[in-house]
């Protein structure tokens, strides 16, 4: 009997020290995810581009009452989080902004808190839509730092195209879509902008400046830059040149320029 008893408890043993090890195993894999997370920039007087998608398949603003509420959200969140918004561009399933913060949780505090009041509003508006009240976003925000020299106007050009695109393909008269075009010659709406100074560099004049802000958009130039745009989008990548890049990297700490190809090389 004490044999078994013996061998009952080295084996008691044995399972205790499996089972701890595969629960460190498991918590150490959901760090390395948590880690493997990019980290998002945000430096004080550095505009970004912003792009935040709902989940695949869902229609997120669904008509004028939606839209006009999801407006006044980012309103009251812009006032908070101390932004300056210079152009957006909203679609019944993507959100599009172009601004500068003022401080360095600026632009996390406005996304956060835009979308979560919007999310709260959706699920108890649409809630026989979606009983099981799943994540209404399907990502998390991105963030593109812009060189504001040569990407700003570009950026703003590229948010606004993208709203007018999508509504030429689409000529349902029920359409949902609503961007900052019209705002820079006439300010109106629930979401205001100020211009940025690269904007204000175009003219003295603001007949004059507008004309000539919608003249750049239709640019070859401006046109052709749309592919890097939504590279950078896609990888969270800034935009500019490759001294201005480098700085914020030193100073954020955070990886902004596409990575080489391959594995890397095996250091000896």
């Amino acid at each position: 009997m004490c044999v078994c008893a013996h061998r009952g408890l080295f084996v008691l043993y044995i399972l205790l020290v499996t089972t701890t090890s595969f629960s460190l195993e498991q918590e150490a894999v959901k760090q390395e995810r948590v880690m493997a997370r990019k980290a998002r920039f945000c430096q004080p007087g550095i505009p970004v581009l912003l792009h935040q998608a709902a989940t695949p398949g869902a229609t997120i603003i669904r008509d004028k009452t939606d839209l006009d509420l999801i407006q006044t959200y980012f309103t009251a969140a812009l006032q908070k989080s101390g932004c300056t918004l210079h152009a957006f561009g909203f679609l019944s399933s993507e959100i599009w902004l172009v601004a500068t913060p003022s401080r360095a949780n600026s632009i996390q505090k406005l996304m956060q808190s835009a979308a979560r009041r919007y999310a709260a509003h959706f699920f108890s508006r649409y809630a026989k839509l979606y009983p099981e009240r799943k994540s209404l976003w399907g990502q998390r925000y991105r963030c593109v730092p812009l060189e504001a020299e040569e990407y700003l106007l570009k950026a703003m050009c590229y948010v606004e195209q993208c709203v007018d695109q999508a509504c030429k393909l689409d000529c349902n008269e029920n359409k949902v879509a609503c961007s900052s075009a019209l705002l820079h010659q006439s300010p109106s709406g629930i979401l205001s902008i100020k211009p940025h100074l690269q904007y204000q560099y175009l003219a003295d004049d603001k007949t004059q400046r507008y004309h000539r802000y919608r003249e750049l958009c239709v640019q070859p130039r401006v046109v052709a830059a749309h592919n890097s745009i939504s590279r950078a989008i896609d990888k969270q990548l800034a935009l500019g040149s490759a001294g201005f890049v480098h700085a914020l990297e030193v100073v954020s700490g955070i990886r902004l320029s596409p990575g080489k190809p391959g594995r890397p090389r095996k250091l000896v």
